[in-house]
């Protein structure tokens, strides 16, 4: 098994890939500023939190927590620190950045760990950033374009850019009990998919040292462990979900299809779920592992297809661990995608209204093929603990809705949600 001691105090490290395990060397400070990240903290009542510490970690690679063999144990690596103004800002600099090289994927992305702990709740955010070759962070755009196009302003999220591109980040602290799903403010905004997974084999027990502790008002592991060390262990136990990608209604004039094939741009949102299996809380998007196989899938006339991929998740359950040596769950696990399964499918959905702004018509007899640039979804993306995670997307040639005509003498139109479709839109009609 595997294993990485979390850092609690001074020691700074890296974290390495060895033989698909991941291993720590020691690491000395590095001296001079490093890559900064600023934005506000406030609670869920938007009341700004100032004189509060916000800690920075690094963890491995999407690729690196996908490699891991079950039961290995994963833990984060402490990269700078920052207290917050009497106005909620801050400005957090990479005091270590030497793990972050060793952190960085394929794409030049870094997994950063925010954590702070207040009055009014806690902050446990996870936030992807892309990590230059001069030792800069900037704002990874499909993350801020999904944070754009799902605003959410109850959730931790990327709003803009400073300096040299450099994230700017609204972060909020939540308030939620062990048994509680997530606040009403963030449960009103996500409805649920009803997906339901199967008993899991080897989850942990929850039997914490210190019976009683029901007052854990907020989701931030110091907390959930009650101070104590904690770190993730990769669970043998498999989640699928059905994640949705794009809308499609055929006509009387028409049938369709979808093609899909996953990329490195595909990502879905990481979510936490509690003791009783509830959303406790998100944790930013992360990508799976690709494939090299597409699959394709028709509709007949009159149809209309909320069209999903399926992707497994793997999982891994937040443990404690005392400085006496007693080891408990904290009743947490977390849920990151692994692998698209190559499964497709499709639900109903309800059909938008048509903007006659938004109506095109198309040559007699003609198959239209739409390849949108990039996509978010949430509402219509997947379930997760009683709420909805959103999934975000790339598209290309491999990536496409079609609407075929009947034979080469029928005329039809499209229309799009927000635009025609000579503008690539995820929701698309035949009118």
């Amino acid at each position: 098994m595997s294993r990485i001691i979390r850092p609690r105090l001074t020691i700074a490290a890296t974290v390495l890939a060895l033989g698909g395990f991941l291993v720590q060397a020691p690491l000395s400070a590095v001296a001079g500023p490093g890559p900064a990240v600023s934005g506000t903290l406030v609670s869920p009542a938007g009341q700004k939190l100032g004189g509060v510490t916000i800690k920075a970690s690094v963890e491995p690679t999407a690729q690196q927590m996908i490699d891991l063999p079950a039961g290995a144990v994963v833990s984060t690596v402490p990269v700078g620190s920052a207290l917050t103004s009497s106005s909620g800002a801050f400005k957090l600099q990479i005091s270590n950045f030497k793990p972050l090289k060793k952190a960085t994927d394929d794409e030049s992305l870094v997994s950063i760990i925010l954590e702070a702990e207040t009055p009014k709740g806690q902050l446990f955010y996870r936030v992807r950033l892309v990590f230059t070759a001069g030792n800069h962070l900037r704002v990874y755009q499909p993350d801020l374009d999904s944070d754009l196009a799902v605003p959410e302003a109850t959730r931790s999220r990327i709003i803009g850019t400073a300096g040299d591109h450099a994230p700017v980040l609204a972060l909020v602290t939540t308030q939620v009990t062990p048994t509680e799903a997530l606040s009403p403010a963030i449960l009103a905004s996500a409805a649920g998919k009803g997906e339901v997974d199967p008993p899991r084999t080897d989850r942990p027990v929850y039997n914490p040292p210190t019976k009683g502790v029901t007052a854990q008002s907020g989701y931030e592991p110091d907390v959930w462990c009650q101070g104590a060390t904690w770190t993730r262990v990769k669970s043998k136990d498999i989640a699928d979900r059905n994640v949705s990608l794009m809308d499609q209604a055929t006509g009387s004039k028409t049938k369709g299809s979808f093609t899909f094939e996953t990329t490195t741009s595909t990502s879905i949102e990481v979510g936490i779920t509690n003791q009783n299996g509830k959303l406790a809380t998100t944790m930013g998007m992360a990508k799976g592992t690709t494939t090299s196989a597409s699959i394709e899938a028709p509709i007949s006339k009159k149809t209309r297809a909320e069209w999903w991929v399926g992707y497994d998740f793997n999982i891994y359950d937040y443990m404690c661990q005392s400085a006496t040596g007693t080891k408990w769950w904290s009743g947490y696990s977390e849920y990151r995608p692994k692998v698209f399964n190559g499964n497709v499918g499709r639900r109903v959905w309800t059909v938008f209204k048509c903007k006659s702004a938004n109506e095109r018509t198309v040559p007699t007899g003609t198959t239209v093929t739409i390849s949108k640039n990039w996509t978010a979804t949430k509402s219509s993306a997947f379930g997760l603990g009683g709420a909805s995670m959103k999934a975000s997307q790339a598209w290309g040639s491999t990536q496409t809705v079609k609407f075929i005509a009947n034979n080469d003498n029928t005329n039809y139109s499209l229309c799009g949600s927000t635009g025609n479709y000579l503008t690539a839109q995820s929701r698309m009609k035949q009118t």
